[in-house]
C-alpha cells in the first residue's frame, strides 16, 4: 500500500456539514484528485496537474478553505503522520 501527500480543501455548508476536495501531484504532469463528504474522500480521478491547479482556483472562489497537507492511502483513507 502506498501513501502520498494531498493538499486538502474543505467547504462548510450553512447547516454545519462539510465536503472535502484534495489533490496530489503524481509527477510527470499528472495529479490525483479526490473528493467527498468531510473526511471521506472516496471519489477519485486522474487529470493533468494543470487541471488540478485550475480547480484549486475554482474551489477557493466558491469558498473552499485550504486546511493543509494530509497523507492518504490508495483507498483515500487518512494515514497518521
Amino acid at each position: 500500500m502506498s501513501t502520498r501527500p494531498f493538499r486538502l480543501f474543505r467547504f462548510y455548508h450553512a447547516n454545519g456539514t462539510a465536503k472535502d476536495w484534495a489533490y496530489a501531484d503524481l509527477g510527470f504532469g499528472q495529479a490525483e484528485i479526490r473528493w467527498g463528504a468531510a473526511d471521506h474522500l472516496v471519489h477519485v480521478q486522474r487529470k493533468h496537474v494543470l487541471e488540478a491547479y485550475r480547480r484549486v482556483t475554482q474551489k477557493t472562489r466558491k469558498g473552499y478553505v485550504f486546511l493543509g497537507t494530509i497523507w492518504l492511502d490508495d483507498q483515500g483513507h487518512r494515514v497518521p503522520t
